[in-house]
């Protein structure tokens, strides 16, 4: 298990090396000032350290000091959340992959976030007496992640729609000429609402209640598009193997998505490389 993740680690940085080394590594010569002082922190050390905390749920005091002072670690993760560069770097992978989007699926899960911020957590439901948040995805056919929304755990997931479906379409190449037209969903999404939301971003949402209550039109559709409804699950559960994602111990919504979105950059990697 540790090979395996160790593996998809240097995948993900192999790919932020190649395509992404202007988003992270921006002025890192390695070297001090004119003025002289210390060199700089390596960019390479830093995601290293953040990759290990993904992996091992730990918290940043406990970080081995090989990566660097985890207050260096910690201060560049910060600034990358809050300036987006997580998300530009999966928008780029989307970008250059193209991933298959002939139809995809949403559905919602629920995370344990004991130190969620109050406007997350304040009166949202509690799992094992704990803060918890909700974790909206849209996944494509083979398990690819293609956008992603935090919102707080007493949210319906019908009113989750249009940020969810909004985020995937800013992932989503614009310009791209086969754009994402139709999302499967569960019985939670079943209304006028919801319909309406995905038709603000040309998206047609087709809730589907269970197998027998399924018209032949439908089920036609999704036997021809090859997708299945439980690739949602898997792929929760695969963002679930880094202990970081399976209990989320952030304190702001940024760093929250930063974490998120690197889990979905492992696993979009290891799907279409």
């Amino acid at each position: 298990m540790e090979a395996k993740t160790a593996l998809k680690i240097r995948k993900v940085l192999n790919w932020i090396f190649d395509f992404c080394s202007d988003l992270f590594f921006k002025g890192d010569s390695g070297k001090g000032s004119k003025k002289g002082g210390r060199p700089r922190a390596s960019k390479k050390l830093i995601l290293l350290g953040i990759f290990n905390i993904l992996k091992t749920g730990g918290s940043w005091r406990t970080l081995p000091c090989t990566y660097g002072p985890y207050q260096t670690v910690y201060h560049y993760f910060n600034q990358w959340s809050k300036d987006g560069t997580f998300v530009k770097a999966y928008r780029r992978l989307l970008k250059v992959t193209k991933p298959d989007l002939r139809a995809a699926v949403i559905d919602a899960s629920h995370t344990m976030a004991p130190l969620a911020p109050y406007d997350l957590s304040k009166i949202g439901p509690k799992i094992l007496g704990k803060r918890a948040i909700k974790i909206n995805c849209v996944i494509n056919r083979i398990g690819v992640i293609l956008g992603l929304y935090v919102a707080p755990a007493n949210i319906h997931d019908s009113q989750l729609v249009e940020p969810t479906i909004r985020a995937s379409k800013e992932n989503i190449e614009v310009g791209r000429k086969k754009q994402l037209k139709i999302i499967y969903a569960d019985a939670g999404y079943i209304g006028d609402e919801p319909k309406k939301a995905a038709k603000q971003h040309s998206v047609t949402l087709n809730a589907i209640e269970r197998p027998s209550q399924v018209s032949r039109p439908i089920a036609k559709l999704v036997k021809r598009r090859k997708i299945k409804r439980c690739i949602v699950e898997h792929g929760f559960s695969w963002k679930n193997q880094w202990r970081r994602l399976k209990v989320v111990y952030e304190k702001m919504t940024s760093t929250m998505l930063a974490m998120q979105y690197l889990g979905a950059m492992a696993i979009a990697i290891g799907k279409l490389f």
